[in-house]
């Protein structure tokens, strides 16, 4: 799996089998290697709204996505734990005045 201008992409080792994962940015992958936690807007996102985006999971052979984050916040740059038991991100939400601010989350 890699990042490229269309988003993440995964292959397999022998160059074969080329597909993009819809809408993926920021890769990070875990300790061990299996797995990739990544960001993604949904499909029906305005993409003029901040508030925006969701972190997901994925096997690193491009298997297995599944969503961590919910869309009513904008959730980015996912990190894994050195022990790959959890994802720090950063996380946007309205505050008292309406307003975006960015809160740490660790989930």
């Amino acid at each position: 799996m890699f990042a490229a201008n269309d988003g993440l992409m995964v292959v397999n080792p022998d160059g074969t089998g080329l597909r993009r994962l819809d809408g993926g940015i920021q890769p990070s992958w875990s300790p061990d290697g299996t797995k990739v936690a990544f960001q993604r807007g949904p499909e029906d996102c305005d993409p003029d709204f901040l508030a925006c985006s969701e972190i997901w999971v994925v096997d690193a052979d491009g298997s297995g996505e599944r969503r961590l984050t919910d869309e009513a916040t904008r959730s980015e740059d996912p990190d894994w734990s050195p022990d790959g038991e959890s994802i720090a991100f950063s996380r946007w939400q309205n505050n008292e005045i309406g307003d975006l601010e960015e809160r740490s989350e660790i989930d």
